[in-house]
């Protein structure tokens, strides 16, 4: 199931995030950065990156986000807590906090 965190655009760009769980319950954050401020940063001004938590630790990060937010879907609980542009870091924060980390790639 994929759904959109959030479509933000603004003077320094456009920033993108979805979310997919994956039939094996997966989560994955899927963003998109274009613009400026990216190119500033990057010499490019389009990045792409994926964060990746497997079953296991979606579901330990799952019982995590329930305790904070109230017992609902993770997909609802995404698209109301963490449908910002800080939303990646809030949520790599939590993990971290509890232990874990989420699987990351980017490319420019």
């Amino acid at each position: 199931m994929k759904f959109k965190l959030y479509e933000i655009h603004n003077k320094k760009g456009d920033y993108y995030l979805d979310a997919e769980i994956d039939e094996k319950g997966g989560l994955m954050l899927m963003g998109q950065d274009i613009g400026k401020a990216v190119e500033s940063v990057w010499g490019d001004s389009d990045l792409e990156y994926n964060y990746y938590l497997n079953p296991e630790k979606t579901a330990t990060f799952t019982k995590l986000l329930q305790e904070k937010h109230g017992d609902l879907p993770l997909k609802d609980i995404l698209t109301t807590h963490y449908c910002d542009l800080g939303a990646c870091e809030a949520l790599r924060k939590i993990a971290e906090e509890h232990g874990f980390e989420f699987g990351f790639c980017s490319y420019v």
